[in-house]
């Protein structure tokens, strides 16, 4: 063989075994990034079902090959479907273990989006890691919620559209219009917080002239791909499962289901109550600092000023989601930031704020990078590279905690508790989403209770069409009013004097009631059993001391309070546990006698039970102990748990004793 032919082929044989090494570290590099942080949520997985906000609706309506709440969310259930075909772990396990792989995929795409920004690969891991052991992002990760699927759309959808952007490549304005599609069938969050700012910049960057009138006929088929789920939601309809959100087994139920016209497109709460705009913004700085850290924070500042100069359309785009979804959307909610249970509402959408400031941060780490590059020794370069670890570690560290559901059962405790003392063939009327998703759970999928019937009381009262055909398919036995009073309190106790003469009925949490006018505080007719209450349609004849004895030796066998732990104060759990205080609570308000007694009981349940500290200090007061009243009172308001009514008691309190 000629020398030069032999050098070419060495040459050509070294550059393969180049590129297969390049290959590998490659794909090394990739499975690190989704492994790591599969593995933690893998590790801080809940063992069950969750009562985390909608966490615990999927698992159920996945399992019985139902859907979701407007829109549905007919790809999220088919993949839980898809997991609960695993030969290993409960129904709600798989469903979370779903959600873990779709966050871990997410964080891949995340990587490969910022190592096509920063053109720096370690850059772009340390800020995946960032990203993935993230409070808000990893909470949301090991659970069965929906926004991980949505934080994976988002990122695709920009990542798409950035490399179409960078090549002017028309496959990857197809692959967008298909990801967008999805993105949008998946939640309509999506145009807000993906394509507004994205179809901005189209125009801006005068990206339309690459595109003919075919590309613009090919737009909407390509969109429209990402609906194709929703066939599986029109043929379940048919079968008229569970929570068979407005019936969509017609074209018309089908379209209010996707519009979210009976849920709300744009209302994101029902709170009277007004918020100031530097209250908010002031939470949610600190929310994103919790979730993030100061320094991860300040260093999204630095990436702001540096994405300015690098890439306009991440600066754009992270500026847009800040002042929009950030600070206007949290306005625009009224949900106080200072009130724990609206926490968890608050937290998941800025999920994807939370991305796009994580994207910044790796332009801060960036921008850092720049300035060491300066420095003439190597060794010490490397070093303070490898020092850009310390950011996710430390985020690991001080988030595990706050996250971590190893073990925590306790949705699943929360529905044998709540059932213990039902009696067999009640109706339940729930007012609670929690408590609605995790006893649906116990029911339909782990097969307790099959005697018991399970009514919405919202639904009860609005009484549409679609949920009324779906009671009488599945509780046929249950009777409804022949007429709908305008009264909404004479329609619910029609409902009840019919229907008590079959079966016991149970109020299980109804914070809603009193708004129809029914005094659920009533012991005559609403006595506790358990830790629900039973609607008696005459007197209860049993005696005070009864009752209560009746109430307390229940307390023996609550598993929750058997397994109980300390949960962080923005777990639904720290709310839920509220629970088992109330017939304590209702106790000590209908005996004077032993209402300190039994308000102490519900602190040593909740420690943190505002309500509970609030009566105690008005039980002091009036023996005259004023020092250990107003400690109580203060006590209550440092709890952070005192809702509007009762800081403003509390504060009268304080104020009246200080004159």
């Amino acid at each position: 063989m000629p020398k030069t032919k032999k050098r070419n082929y060495k040459v050509k044989k070294e550059l393969k075994n180049n590129k297969l090494i390049f290959n590998k570290l490659n794909l090394a590099s990739l499975l690190a990034v989704f492994l790591i942080p599969f593995g933690v949520y893998l590790y801080t997985l809940c063992p069950t079902i969750s009562t985390y906000a909608d966490a615990g609706e999927y698992p159920t309506m996945a399992f019985i090959s139902g859907f979701g709440h407007p829109p549905g969310y007919p790809l999220f259930i088919l993949i839980l479907k898809l997991f609960q075909l695993l030969p290993f772990g409960n129904p709600a396990y798989q469903a979370n273990l779903a959600n873990a792989f779709l966050a871990s995929s997410a964080v891949l795409i995340f990587f490969l989006l910022l190592k096509n920004l920063t053109k720096n690969s370690w850059i772009a891991f340390i800020s995946s890691m960032i990203l993935a052991f993230s409070k808000i992002f990893w909470k949301n990760a090991i659970v069965s919620e929906v926004f991980s699927l949505t934080s994976l759309f988002t990122i695709s959808i920009f990542f798409i559209f950035t490399l179409w952007l960078q090549t002017k490549k028309k496959k990857f304005f197809y692959w967008f219009l298909i990801a967008a599609g999805f993105g949008l069938a998946h939640h309509q969050a999506v145009i807000l917080i993906g394509l507004v700012p994205l179809f901005v910049w189209f125009f801006i960057a005068k990206m339309w002239r690459g595109l003919r009138i075919k590309d613009y006929l090919l737009a909407l088929p390509l969109l429209l791909i990402g609906y194709l789920p929703y066939i599986y939601i029109f043929i379940v309809a048919h079968r008229i499962p569970l929570m068979n959100w407005d019936n969509p087994q017609t074209l018309y139920g089908l379209f209010r289901l996707v519009t979210r016209a009976s849920y709300g497109t744009f209302v994101l709460t029902s709170l009277p109550e007004k918020v100031s705009f530097s209250s908010q913004s002031l939470g949610l700085i600190k929310l994103w600092s919790t979730s993030l850290s100061i320094i991860g924070l300040t260093l999204a500042v630095l990436g702001l000023i540096k994405a300015f100069k690098n890439s306009k359309l991440l600066f754009c785009h992270s500026l847009f989601l800040i002042l929009i979804v950030g600070f206007f959307l949290s306005y625009y909610s009224a949900m106080p930031f200072d009130e724990f249970y609206q926490i968890q509402y608050l937290e998941r959408f800025q999920i994807i704020t939370s991305i796009f400031l994580t994207a910044l941060m790796a332009f801060g780490l960036l921008m850092i990078k720049d300035l060491i590059d300066k420095l003439k020794k190597k060794v010490i370069k490397k070093s303070i590279y490898l020092l850009f670890l310390i950011i996710p570690l430390s985020l690991f560290i001080s988030n595990y905690k706050k996250v971590n559901q190893r073990n925590n059962y306790f949705g699943q405790y929360l529905a044998e508790d709540i059932l213990s003392n039902v009696p067999q063939d009640s109706i339940l009327i729930f007012g609670n989403d929690a408590t609605i998703n995790v006893i649906f759970y116990t029911r339909h999928v782990l097969g307790q209770r099959q005697d018991v019937a399970f009514l919405i009381d919202g639904f009860l009262m609005a009484n549409p069409d679609w949920w009324h055909q779906e009671i009488e398919t599945h509780y046929p036995d249950i009777i409804f009013p022949k007429e709908t009073p305008e009264n909404p309190f004479q329609y619910l106790v029609d409902f009840l004097d019919i229907n008590s003469l079959k079966r016991k009925i149970i109020f299980v949490e109804n914070d809603s009631l009193p708004r129809f006018g029914v005094d659920v505080e009533d012991p005559n007719h609403f006595p506790f059993i358990g830790l629900n209450k039973i609607y008696l349609p005459e007197a209860n004849p049993d005696p005070i001391e009864k009752q209560e004895a009746q109430i307390i030796s229940s307390y023996d066998n609550y598993k929750n309070l058997k397994n109980q732990r300390d949960y962080p104060d923005d777990w639904a759990e720290s709310g839920l546990i509220d629970i088992y205080t109330l017939p304590y609570i209702s106790m000590a308000e209908k005996n004077e006698e032993k209402s300190q007694e039994y308000y102490q009981k519900a602190l040593e349940i909740n420690p943190n039970y505002a309500y509970a500290m609030l009566r105690l200090g008005d039980i002091y007061q009036n023996k005259g102990d004023i020092a250990k009243a107003r400690e109580f009172w203060q006590k209550a308001l440092e709890t952070g748990r005192a809702d509007t009514a009762m800081k403003q008691e509390i504060e009268e309190n304080l104020l009246w004793e200080k004159f």
